[in-house]
């Protein structure tokens, strides 16, 4: 089905025209792999997936396929039962930019970024990431919206000074703090416009048992020195702690839910 899809795109020449506009490509029949990544559960792998969009390119285009040191690469996003297709205009995925210092756990920046999306970021708003690690998220948003105030905060020295080090990197003003969740208060009350935060999950790190106190500290600051109508982005798969934490908190509620797959781990934001 996905290969009848793929001769049929309304869009596919013009997608073309822009990968060669971006990459200078010259070749009437560049070289190509497809690649295909999942998040839901199918009657299918992604090798089936990866197959069929490789014969609808090959039917539409007549280009050769070549696994490594391909021209271009064909990727097929399938989300539930929503399917996209794109060309990749890059030699390096969008998520290894603005990285000088990684952390154990580094967040990729595009995921950072549409976490800043979420933020509904607005200029001159106070902007907090309470478990910034090397400061992934802070410098998304700062590059994305440089009128913005950005603070960045972190439990250890080393995370602390990576971050340092890749604001530096990329000329991105933030603040960074070294701090612990667990300390109340951190910040003035009715400070903060939005907390945009990839919380531990107790798997490489702590432990679920760890985050029922941490979560509740961060819930217990965040009351405090949110403004009012100010909205928290928040990555997590303590999906049943952060419902309980939102009810306990009355002056919370969910707006919304998106569930995403990540190093293999069903997580939501």
């Amino acid at each position: 089905m996905i290969a009848e899809a793929v001769k049929i795109l309304p869009h596919w020449d013009e997608a073309i025209q822009i990968w060669k506009e971006s990459t200078n490509e010259k070749k009437d029949k560049p070289s190509f792999r497809a690649s295909a990544y999942r998040t839901g559960k199918h009657a299918y792998n992604s090798e089936d997936v990866e197959g069929s969009v490789g014969w609808g390119v090959i039917e539409r285009c007549g280009w050769p396929v070549k696994l490594k040191g391909h021209d271009t690469e064909v990727c097929c996003y399938i989300h539930e039962n929503t399917a996209t297709l794109g060309l990749s205009i890059g030699a390096r995925a969008l998520y290894w930019r603005n990285r000088h210092r990684l952390g154990h756990t580094t967040l990729k920046t595009s995921v950072a970024y549409a976490m800043c999306v979420l933020a509904r970021l607005s200029p001159y708003d106070v902007v907090v990431d309470l478990c910034a690690g090397v400061g992934t998220i802070p410098i998304e948003a700062k590059r994305a919206w440089p009128d913005i105030h950005c603070i960045a905060g972190d439990i250890t020295k080393e995370n602390v000074e990576a971050t340092r080090e890749n604001a530096a990197h990329t000329n991105s003003s933030i603040d960074v703090v070294l701090w612990s969740a667990l300390t109340f208060p951190l910040l003035r009350r009715d400070s903060v416009d939005k907390v945009i935060s990839d919380l531990p999950f107790g798997v490489r790190h702590g432990s679920f048992q760890k985050n029922q106190t941490l979560y509740h500290h961060i819930f217990k600051n965040m009351t405090y020195w949110m403004r009012d109508g100010g909205l928290a982005v928040l990555l997590t798969i303590e999906r049943g702690l952060i419902a309980r934490l939102v009810q306990a908190h009355k002056c919370w509620k969910i707006v919304a839910l998106h569930n995403i797959k990540m190093g293999g781990l069903a997580v939501a934001v």
